[in-house]
């Protein structure tokens, strides 16, 4: 189960900065009002929150190690802020799913949309939900290069 989870968080980070992000903020540019938000949201949910994390579980090793409780205590503060931005990043990560269902006319993105909302309470059910976009991704952008291309060819 360890294994299967590292591997979903990799994969989820990967899949984040590399690809959803600058996604979400390209939507962003086109569409301000259905994307600015969800891009938003997105970006710094995910990017302060996982650094927030991190600096977190770095400093309460180090705390830990030198047994100092009022810095395990600030730790505990910031590694809960750090989980809240990125449940915020999450919600944006919804919400993008739901408008891009409604942009790209896939309901595979509601199914996505759905699961990450089960996800926040079970958390493996996020992993199929990571798939179902990459899928749903995949589809839509093939379908949008076909339209590009029969309206290239007519044009």
């Amino acid at each position: 189960m360890a294994a299967l989870s590292a591997a979903g968080a990799v994969l989820g980070l990967i899949a984040l900065f590399l690809y959803l992000i600058p996604a979400f903020t390209r939507f962003k540019d086109v569409d301000q009002v259905r994307f600015g938000a969800p891009a938003q949201m997105l970006s710094i949910g995910y990017t302060i929150g996982y650094i927030l994390l991190l600096l977190g579980f770095i400093s309460i090793i180090l705390a830990a190690i030198t047994k100092a409780i009022p810095l395990i205590l600030a730790t505990m503060v910031i590694i809960v802020i750090g989980g809240l931005l990125l449940l915020i990043g999450v919600i944006g990560l919804i919400i993008g799913t739901f408008r891009l269902k409604d942009m790209i006319h896939d309901s595979l993105f509601t199914v996505a949309g759905i699961l990450l909302i089960i996800g926040i309470f079970i958390s493996y059910v996020t992993f199929v939900a990571w798939i179902i976009i990459f899928i749903a991704s995949t589809q839509a952008m093939s379908k949008l290069t076909q339209t590009y291309a029969n309206t290239a060819v007519y044009s």
